[in-house]
């Protein structure tokens, strides 16, 4: 009984491990992004503006400073000091570094990296007794790094406090994928041929379009250009984008060297900071008069050789037929010489 109990109990945690280690989390595409919005999934994330007020007071929150997402159009209230603090003996002075998923801005994850002493921030207040800096009517161009320090006696800076401020646009939607990919099927006649996946994705802020190939098999972890998606693993593939104007843009996957070897599904994933969107699409490669197609490269090879080989074989065809006619002409001559002779 207890022998019994024991196997049962076994087995449901060897179950139960097994399961908690299968599950997959939320599709973990934005690692793969550096410009996708350090926010997401952050601890520290705290989203203001949503209430009826325009002015927001983070006077309680972030108390340590970190990140800080906020609507377009609101004031902003920044301080120091988490709680209200005044000294007529400390004067502050805020900086400011321009960072975010806007336009020609680059990653504030990969700018609070490189920050050195020697870096160069604008200065947005300068020698003020306020620990508090007031943003009035904020904007997408307002996004970045903020600092606040105080000024010694010897003229130096103490950083006291550091924010990262995301402006939301509210006017800016996930993007969509209006035209493809779609399932094609390509006849293989060598490697030369030479093909193409389209994209074309609607955004109203630049987005960042990447291809992915479903793998035959799920790897054991993920790298820097693989993820887990739906139990199965997809790699990212090298592709470009351009931006056809009226807020269109067309990404292409190219293969310059077609081969069987390429058939297999396909995803073009578009993605801004407010989300993302995926089509898939399978490509077939196939033999022509063929309805299986071989797996073996080298016995595709052969056979595209002796397909083509084989055209040469036509003239040495046709040649046969006068050939012929001329040993049937020489062997029934010798029995015709008894006979009546031919008139014309």
């Amino acid at each position: 009984m207890h022998i019994g109990t024991i196997i049962l109990i076994v087995l449901s945690l060897t179950i139960y491990s097994l399961a908690v280690i299968h599950q997959e989390p939320v599709f973990p595409i934005w690692p793969l992004l550096t410009y996708w919005s350090d926010a997401e999934g952050h601890k520290e994330l705290e989203v203001l503006g949503t209430e009826t007020g325009k002015i927001i007071n983070i006077n309680n929150n972030n108390a340590k400073g970190g990140i800080v997402r906020v609507w377009a159009g609101k004031t902003l209230n920044l301080r120091c000091h988490p709680m209200s603090h005044h000294s007529g003996h400390r004067q502050y002075q805020w900086h400011f570094l321009p960072c975010g998923p806007g336009y020609n801005q680059q990653s504030c994850k990969i700018l609070r990296s490189s920050l050195t002493i020697d870096t160069e921030w604008q200065v947005v207040q300068s020698q003020s007794q306020l620990d508090e800096l007031i943003l009035k009517t904020t904007a997408e161009e307002d996004s970045g790094l903020y600092k606040c320090s105080t000024i010694r006696n010897d003229g130096t800076f103490k950083v006291l406090r550091m924010f990262q401020l995301e402006i939301i646009d509210g006017t800016v939607h996930a993007p969509n994928i209006i035209e493809g990919p779609w399932n094609v099927s390509v006849a293989y006649y060598g490697r030369d041929q030479k093909i193409s996946l389209q994209c074309r994705v609607t955004s109203s802020v630049q987005p960042n379009i990447v291809w992915f190939r479903k793998l035959n098999t799920a790897p054991s972890k993920r790298g820097e250009d693989v993820i887990i998606y739906r139990d199965a693993g997809w790699k990212m593939l090298p592709s470009n984008q351009i931006h056809l104007g009226n807020q269109i843009y067309l990404s292409k996957l190219s293969f310059d060297q077609l081969s069987l070897d390429d058939s297999g599904y396909y995803a073009c994933i578009a993605i801004n900071y407010k989300g993302w969107t995926m089509q898939e699409a399978q490509l077939k490669v196939y033999l022509p008069f063929s309805s299986s197609s071989l797996n073996n490269t080298g016995k595709v090879e052969q056979w595209v050789g002796f397909k083509f080989s084989s055209l040469f074989l036509i003239p040495a065809c046709l040649a046969l037929v006068p050939a012929s006619a001329w040993l049937c002409y020489l062997y029934h001559k010798p029995r015709n010489k008894q006979n009546v002779p031919f008139v014309n």
